[in-house]
């Protein structure tokens, strides 16, 4: 829940919303100072797994379906 909060809060910070950008590259750093980049992704994984969203890729679909493959159902 923490990584998860933390992951919420960087993007908000470094989210420009009168262009609609979003500094990425500072969003993940600012995570990567409490969390490793494995729980990070597992946390975006557990979050983006299933979605129908139209707006996210097919890459990070399938990016989130794999990371989840080998992992027990007890943890997500």
């Amino acid at each position: 829940m923490d990584c998860a909060k933390e992951i919420s809060q960087a993007l908000s910070q470094n989210y420009d919303y009168e262009r609609y950008t979003l500094n990425s590259e500072q969003a993940l750093s600012d995570v990567r100072e409490k969390f490793s980049d494995d729980r990070i992704a597992f946390v975006l994984a557990c979050a983006l797994n299933g979605t129908s969203d139209g707006r996210i890729a097919k890459e990070v679909k399938d990016f989130a379906r794999d990371t989840l493959q080998n992992v027990p159902e007890l943890y997500t």
